[in-house]
């Protein structure tokens, strides 16, 4: 089944790291009422569920022969005949969506909580000066360490000859 559920944001700009970081309480926060929201639907579709059983099987002791139930009435009989009521299953399925929206969201604030981890390792690894490595490769990094060398040399001569 598919529902319409907002998209977690669980991409991270290494770049933008102060707002992500800043962002993050914000995120949780929205994330964890939406998930309490779901918590409470699943809760209220069971108790729906639960009362919708509760009067059909009154009405199925009641009037056993109008809901097929022929012969001694056990509560298998019941639990049989309840399976196959239309009013019995659109509540069924109400729980049922109830919990998948509420396993969606579950998982939605674990990946956020995740997210909250690795947020908090690029910082240090920003702190680190991580990511101010240079990624020029090793030929032309070492190229560049010649000409800085023979113009260091360069200089180092210049200013012996003037001494």
């Amino acid at each position: 089944m598919k529902y319409n559920l907002p998209e977690a944001k669980t991409t991270i700009d290494k770049n933008n790291l102060d707002t992500e970081a800043a962002e993050q309480p914000k995120l949780m926060r929205q994330w964890g009422r939406l998930y309490a929201d779901a918590i409470a639907a699943r809760k209220t579709a069971e108790d729906n569920l639960a009362e919708c059983c509760a009067r059909l099987r009154n009405d199925i002791r009641e009037r056993p022969e109008s809901f097929g139930v022929n012969g001694r009435i056990t509560v298998e009989s019941i639990n049989d005949a309840l399976i196959l009521l239309d009013g019995y299953r659109v509540y069924l399925e109400k729980l049922r969506e109830a919990e998948d929206v509420e396993e969606t969201y579950k998982q939605y604030v674990r990946s956020l909580a995740s997210r909250d981890g690795k947020i908090s390792d690029l910082v240090k690894l920003h702190g680190q000066m991580y990511f101010q490595r240079s990624n020029v490769d090793s030929e032309t990094r070492a190229a560049y360490q010649r000409g800085v060398s023979a113009q260091v040399n360069e200089d180092a001569a210049r200013a012996a000859v003037e001494d």
